[in-house]
């Protein structure tokens, strides 16, 4: 696994969040994040950004993206929100079948990559073809009560987290959750 593309609708909270943490919890990897509608060079909504800093995490200067081509054929896994996401690329991009699930899903995958193994194409291959479920949706954060941007925000760094380990199993003991304790 060497590059992991996530995708939202306008990608300022979402997608932007599941980048910097992962890109944060294994710097090796090449992470991007687009939206499929994108609000371009849009800075990441505030509320999402001051998550991103309240678990310890440097939040860079991340701006709405465009999802392209080249980011669809340049990723090996492609995580999105909902299963709209998942519709659009399958229609725009119906080669990307075999590297496109959701990140809500992700838990479903560990048992296709077993204990001792390391996520591969050939693993996300066998889960992308997994139907998509209604409560596997991160729901959009934008513009919505703290509350929901703090549950968005605590899904998403625990789903991150089981991709990371995935990815490359590692402690993750310096990240922190809202309440300040480890996560």
């Amino acid at each position: 696994m060497q590059s992991v593309l996530f995708v939202c609708t306008a990608n300022i909270c979402r997608s932007a969040y599941a980048e910097i943490l992962l890109q944060w919890l294994v710097p090796s990897l090449d992470v991007r994040s687009a939206g499929v509608y994108a609000l371009r060079g849009t800075p990441m909504d505030e509320p999402m950004k001051g998550e991103v800093e309240r678990r310890g995490i440097p939040a860079p200067d991340k701006r709405g993206h465009q999802l392209r081509p080249s980011d669809v054929a340049e990723a090996d896994l492609i995580l999105v929100m909902d299963e709209n996401h998942r519709e659009f690329l399958l229609q725009e991009y119906p080669r990307s079948l075999k590297k496109v699930g959701l990140l809500g899903a992700i838990d479903t995958l560990v048992p296709i990559v077993g204990t001792g193994d390391v996520l591969r194409t050939s693993h996300v291959a066998a889960w992308a073809r997994q139907p998509a479920r209604a409560e596997d949706a991160i729901e959009d954060p934008y513009r919505k009560p703290r509350e929901v941007v703090e549950r968005v925000a605590a899904t998403l760094t625990q789903k991150v987290e089981v991709l990371a380990d995935l990815i490359a199993p590692l402690e993750h003991s310096d990240l922190v959750g809202p309440d300040g304790r480890a996560l």
